[in-house]
């Protein structure tokens, strides 16, 4: 694995995959809860809240990612790319 920041392998280890998986749903949540609030006020504040939440879940989803094997990206990627072009697809036939 690609490892940019020591630091996301530290916490992840300390933890564990169980409780940080967990935890990656609590952080979605929250997240959830700050884009209303965004789109709901579009100020300062709930725009700030917005940017503190997306970086909690990149955290954890990057140590989940940590704790993935090897090939997971390559099985992500390949999910992504699918996703990425089916809505392209559906775009274009809607066009």
């Amino acid at each position: 694995m690609k490892m940019t920041d020591i630091r996301i392998a530290i916490i992840a280890d300390h933890y564990g995959f169980d409780h940080q998986l967990k935890k990656l749903t609590e952080e979605m949540a929250e997240l959830t809860v700050a884009i209303h609030h965004y789109l709901d006020r579009k100020d300062d504040e709930s725009k700030a809240s917005l940017c503190e939440e997306f970086a909690d879940v990149e955290i954890m989803m990057d140590q989940i990612r940590y704790f993935m094997p090897q090939n997971f990206d390559n099985w992500r990627q390949e999910a992504r790319d699918y996703k990425l072009s089916r809505q392209i697809a559906r775009i274009n036939k809607n066009e």
